[in-house]
């Protein structure tokens, strides 16, 4: 009894990752399609070319410093409630 066990858990373990390599593939595929690479010389160049191809106006805008890390991580939620 107990084999009859374990090959039911490796044919359940067997179509789950099945499954999902079949869902992540097909996700991956449609998302390459439709992506357009921006980018820059740095980041600062990269933020410019970003701005520039995405909006023509906005009624708020959330400007972070590039010195530092947390600067950013900090203007996300403000820049989220606006």
């Amino acid at each position: 009894m107990p084999s009859k066990k374990k090959i039911l858990l490796l044919v359940v373990n067997a179509c789950i990752i099945l499954s999902t390599s079949i869902i992540l593939t097909s996700k991956a595929s449609a998302a390459s399609s439709t992506v357009k690479r921006i980018y820059g010389a740095d980041r600062y160049s990269t933020n410019m070319n970003i701005v520039s191809s995405g909006w023509s106006a906005a009624d708020n805008v959330v400007i972070a410093s590039g010195g530092d890390y947390p600067d950013a991580l900090c203007a996300a939620p403000l820049a989220k409630a606006k």
